[in-house]
């Protein structure tokens, strides 16, 4: 192998493990907010309620996909674009993007590092 190829690998080993570790100090928190866009979609009768989903959605979508949660975020970023584009429709709409809030929180639940995820 290469000098250039062992360099490589031991750069991509260090990313690898650092992104690890700020995964298992990270989870905690994300699993917070999966839990508060959760809460705020099952109760989304208010303005302050859809406010805090909108902002969870936010970090949640751009966060996950570092950790190899695509899916995950993806969801997460089409749960903020419905309810920044049309709350009226997405207020009443509420069970499906619970459902998808809920499934996000499976997968960060489930997600281990270096392995496959439900929602990768």
């Amino acid at each position: 192998m290469p000098a250039g190829a062992d360099t490589r690998a031991i750069a991509e080993a260090r990313l690898l493990a650092g992104l690890a570790d700020l995964w298992h100090r990270r989870r905690a928190d994300l699993l917070a907010t999966a839990e508060v866009l959760v809460e705020a979609l099952e109760d989304a009768s208010t303005s302050e309620a859809l406010d805090a989903a909108v902002d969870a959605a936010h970090r949640l979508a751009g966060t996950l996909g570092l950790f190899g949660l695509g899916r995950a975020s993806d969801l997460a970023a089409g749960i903020e674009h419905e309810l920044r584009t049309d709350r009226a429709a997405a207020s009443g709409d509420e069970r499906d993007l619970a459902g998808r809030a809920r499934s996000i929180r499976s997968a960060i639940s489930s997600h281990r590092m270096g392995q496959d995820a439900a929602l990768s």
